[in-house]
């Protein structure tokens, strides 16, 4: 089969899109990286209004408890501040079994509308199943 970015890399929801105001959110399902070996974090902005907003990756073994910051990154996502309708983009690799995405907003009146979506690649094998 020939090489192709579609058999080659899996793109899963880290956030959904969403009107975010102060305060901490995780990911609603931990990511199962079984079969991939690195993984891309894709911040997606709507109309952000004010506040700053960080994104980032945490691993995991079992996907429920001894959540940690991924050490292994390529890149990173700068606070999201007042850049609307943009992507920024961190890749990371060398984590444990399960990666989900935290955003913190903090000095929010109203805050901004993002999402992310971590995209999975370097597969095992190939090509990959969707």
């Amino acid at each position: 089969m020939r090489r192709h970015v579609y058999t080659e890399n899996d793109a899963r929801i880290g956030l959904t899109v969403a009107l975010r105001a102060n305060g901490t959110v995780n990911s609603s399902i931990a990511i199962d990286t079984t079969g991939y070996r690195t993984a891309m974090l894709v911040a997606v902005t709507g109309t952000i209004t004010d506040g700053t907003h960080a994104l980032k990756l945490q691993d995991s073994d079992d996907g429920s408890t001894n959540w940690v910051d991924v050490a292994d990154t390529v890149g990173s996502i700068s606070l999201i501040s007042t850049s609307d309708d943009t992507t920024q983009e961190s890749g990371a690799h060398n984590f444990r079994r399960f990666l989900r995405v935290v955003a913190t907003t903090s000095g929010a009146a109203t805050g901004g509308t993002f999402g992310a979506v971590v995209i999975l690649g370097t597969p095992r094998r190939t090509p990959v199943t969707h």
